[in-house]
């Protein structure tokens, strides 16, 4: 195998999420893109602004005959594609080029675990047929690799570390200029009313950040919180969308709160989740898929059973309630993340593993 990264690939990546990043599939790419070129690997990125399903469906049936063609006028030698859920379909196998699927969780993990969605498992054979056509699949958690080797049978699946950048979200610089100065930071959009950062102000402050959608469990928080308000009044939930706030204003806000809430049925890789531990706030999740891998219970967060809202209000509670298991919790899990996802070391492994991928004999 080539193993200098002067002799890099030509990597090209298709997807409809990417500039400006739409969720959390949009900014994981953005790091993989950033993160390559910063290596001198040249990376071309085949984009549309598509915003509904429908849209991205079509996009993906566009690629039947433009794909080819933008491949090999920028001489790509191996194509990366996001499928599933987010992602797009591949219709036909591509020549002169390696293709590699990413696959964060899977139209049959929705179905089966996210109540009201189990019509998205009439995607499942489009899934299945993009994942045959690739020449590898990668992911970013156990339970979506187990996923694909027992239900879709893919054979050629690497589990790699999600390249983040985390130190930003560990820098306090930040949140402690807001709590010194009083500054403030704007909630939910930048037309909605001020907030102020300092504790004092905020004291019991959740966060619930991502899109407010069945998926993501915006409804057993709703009713969970209910719980919560009863037995601590003074408790305060923030609705943050992805977007509505800059990114230093995002991290001083995570940062001096009390709780970051994630109810999700289903993540691919719990990004919210991940960035909240390395600011030091604790976690609180339920678990499912592309979290539970993350969080170890009572040691790095804390898990509720999926979908169960009176477990959910008792966890906030309680640990709103305990500053102790707080911190305790908070510091492990900062610990686990810088351990885990050391930056250069995670896009090493994606270099060796796409440049194995790449000089590999064809099937």
């Amino acid at each position: 195998m080539k193993s200098s990264f002067s002799d890099a690939p030509r990597i090209g990546i298709v997807t409809w999420d990417f500039d400006p990043p739409r969720g959390g599939l949009g900014r994981a790419l953005q790091e993989m893109v950033h993160a390559l070129r910063e290596r001198h690997v040249h990376v071309d990125v085949y984009t549309v602004i598509q915003t509904s399903f429908f849209s991205r469906l079509l996009f993906s049936i566009s690629l039947l005959w433009k794909l080819s063609r933008w491949v090999n006028r920028h001489r790509i030698d191996l194509l990366l594609l996001p499928t599933g859920p987010g992602g797009l379909f591949l219709m036909r196998r591509l020549k002169n080029c390696r293709c590699i699927v990413l696959s964060y969780h899977t139209y049959l993990q929705q179905a089966r675990y996210v109540p009201g969605e189990w019509w998205k498992a009439i995607f499942v054979p489009f899934e299945r047929h993009t994942f045959n056509l690739a020449d590898s699949v990668f992911c970013y958690c156990e339970d979506t690799q187990n996923i694909l080797r027992k239900e879709y049978g893919v054979r050629d699946i690497r589990l790699l570390p999600q390249i983040l950048e985390v130190e930003p979200w560990m820098s306090k610089g930040v949140s402690e200029q807001c709590r010194c100065d009083g500054s403030m930071v704007r909630q939910c959009s930048p037309q909605a009313p001020l907030i102020m950062t300092h504790r004092h102000y905020q004291k019991h402050l959740c966060l619930f950040i991502g899109r407010p959608d069945r998926r993501k469990g915006i409804h057993v928080l709703w009713r969970a919180w209910k719980g919560v308000s009863e037995c601590l009044p003074d408790a305060k939930l923030r609705i943050i969308q992805h977007g509505d706030l800059p990114q230093a204003e995002l991290i001083a806000l995570v940062q001096s709160a009390d709780l970051v809430i994630c109810p999700s049925y289903l993540e691919g890789f719990g990004l919210v989740a991940v960035e909240a531990m390395a600011a030091g706030t604790p976690v609180i999740a339920c678990d499912s898929d592309g979290i539970r891998s993350l969080i170890r219970h009572a040691e790095t967060g804390w898990l509720v059973p999926r979908g169960d809202a009176i477990a959910l209000a008792q966890g906030i509670t309680r640990l709103l309630m305990d500053e102790s298991l707080r911190k305790r919790l908070a510091v492990a899990a900062q610990k686990d993340v810088r351990l885990r996802f050391e930056r250069q070391k995670s896009v090493s492994a994606l270099l060796q593993t796409v440049l194995e991928i790449r000089d590999s004999s064809p099937d």
